[in-house]
């Protein structure tokens, strides 16, 4: 420990910072003083006030991500994000409080001091110019807080947000963001009868409205047993299809109807994160020497051959799934390449494979 903090006090155009370990960061917050090329800082935050004091202390930053950040560092934020007001570009804040099952809020510190509205329109009415704003799993702001607050940043350009089930109706229309791009949605789904569905549906629309220019769209549910209806892709196809470059869907199923309306009608999209259904897969394979048989036409790999500007495929169940699954093999990733003549990459279970062209020029003397 001491020595890396004496190699942080040496390094003197140090430009980011990360430690995200609890009782780690105190060590090194003397270190981190007078640094004028720190630029992106990430850190645990349940300090104590003369730990805020010398966090506080750390200006001209241009991003900030403060996860578990407790009652003492979130009522610090508006005087110290004040002071950055003309440097910083993007604000992360993940979990000031935790969100068990059922919805339950188990707090940090105390309920009372977690971020909340007040706290968080503070802060933003003294960043106009903010480019990035992600709040994630900090109750009490919902999604209908939030998005309600995005009047004081109109030329965000990234936006990530947590949606509860138990919250207030969505607003009948949100700010304009013509320069919002990208957007990452964290759905809760844990009733039986979940608002969940409806509130998606009726998020695109407002941000049909708001934002014409997403090029990419997150959505991440709790668990892979839950199968994004196709309704819901259909709108977001209709909405978005011309514009979308990157798409992902985590921890959750999407139906074959789906991956293939996405790879017809998305002319754009090069990235694609999804729970690659690998029985499909196998399937495809299996009666690729057989291409009268009806089922090619719902196998995985042939409902992605229209997506004619895909280069990179990830499959995300491998980290959402327990036990034992089948993972994709050399064969299979060929006949995925083959099938989308541009994808270039799959990555799966942490093993990534890259297609190589070899050109050949032949000339004569």
């Amino acid at each position: 420990m001491s020595d890396c903090r004496k190699a942080i006090e040496l390094c003197v155009s140090l430009h980011t910072f990360r430690c995200t370990e609890a009782n780690v960061i105190p060590a090194f917050l003397k270190a981190l003083q007078d640094k004028p090329n720190l630029k992106s800082l990430r850190i645990y935050g349940s300090l104590t006030t003369e730990q805020i004091n010398l966090v506080s202390q750390m200006d001209g930053l241009n991003d900030v991500f403060l996860e578990y950040a407790n009652w003492r560092l979130v009522d610090r934020l508006p005087v110290w994000f004040s002071g950055m007001a003309k440097t910083l570009t993007t604000i992360v804040l993940y979990v000031s409080s935790v969100i068990g099952p059922g919805g339950r809020i188990f707090t940090q510190i105390q309920r009372s001091s977690d971020l909340n509205q007040i706290t968080l329109e503070a802060v933003l009415k003294e960043l106009p110019d903010l480019r990035g704003l992600h709040v994630v799993q900090c109750p009490p702001i919902d999604q209908t807080t939030l998005l309600e607050l995005l009047q004081h940043t109109p030329a965000l350009e990234s936006l990530s947000l947590t949606t509860l089930e138990k919250s207030r109706s969505l607003p009948p229309t949100i700010p304009l963001l013509p320069s919002l791009a990208h957007i990452a949605i964290d759905a809760r789904y844990s009733m039986t009868s979940s608002p969940t569905p409806n509130i998606l549906n009726t998020l695109l629309d407002l941000l049909k409205a708001s934002a014409p220019n997403l090029i990419a769209f997150t959505l991440k549910l709790p668990e892979r047993t839950i199968v994004i209806q196709h309704s819901f892709i259909d709108k977001l196809v209709d909405v978005y299809g011309n514009n979308l470059k990157k798409l992902a869907f985590l921890d959750a199923s999407l139906e074959l109807e789906s991956i293939g309306r996405i790879a017809e009608d998305c002319p754009l999209l090069e990235r694609l994160d999804v729970a690659i259904p690998i029985r499909d897969v196998v399937r495809s394979c299996h009666f690729v020497r057989l291409p009268l048989l009806s089922d090619i036409q719902y196998a995985f790999a042939s409902l992605l051959t229209p997506a004619e500007s895909l280069t990179t495929l990830v499959d995300v169940d491998a980290h959402a799934q327990h036990g034992v699954r089948p993972s994709l093999n050399l064969e299979l990733v060929e006949h995925l390449m083959e099938s989308v003549p541009t994808l270039r990459t799959v990555v799966s279970d942490r093993r990534v494979w890259v297609s190589v062209r070899i050109v050949i020029i032949l000339s004569t003397p």
